[in-house]
């Protein structure tokens, strides 16, 4: 398979599995989500992709930051 292409893989009987939901009236879990993994390994999986999201934002503000400047600067000079 080339590289960049998307790979699924399923469950297997055995496999760890993490549901996140909600507890039902009769003691089980009204899932909302499933992780295949852990708790840890969900846990690391939610701070990695919190990671790449502020990443994300610091690129944008980065890249608004002289815009703003500008538009204040314009605002400042034309506003009468």
């Amino acid at each position: 398979m080339p590289d960049g292409t998307r790979r699924y893989r399923g469950l297997c009987d055995g496999d760890l599995v993490t549901v996140l939901g909600r507890k039902s009236t009769n003691g089980g879990v009204l899932p909302e989500h499933f992780f295949g993994g852990d708790h840890l390994q969900f846990v690391e999986s939610q701070r990695q992709a919190a990671s790449g999201l502020l990443f994300m934002a610091g690129l944008c503000m980065m890249a608004f930051a002289p815009l703003l400047l500008i538009g204040g600067l314009l605002f400042v000079l034309f506003r009468k």
